[in-house]
């Protein structure tokens, strides 16, 4: 498998774990994108002030 499409199905996994549920509908899906669009701004900042590392984004998400 392409590690392209190894993080795309992590990504998915990620977002139904988070969302609670395995299938969401299209209505669902758009607030919850909605609220991670809101964190991807501070996100990039952080990682290229190297502030962010993986070990941190545990944090990040329990304080956002």
């Amino acid at each position: 498998m392409r590690t392209q499409t190894k993080k795309i199905l992590g990504w998915h996994r990620r977002i139904n774990t988070q969302a609670g549920r395995v299938e969401l509908g299209f209505y669902m899906l758009i607030p919850f994108l909605s609220g991670e669009a809101v964190t991807v701004d501070l996100r990039i900042q952080l990682v290229s002030e190297h502030a962010l590392a993986r070990g941190h984004r545990r944090k990040f998400k329990e304080i956002h």
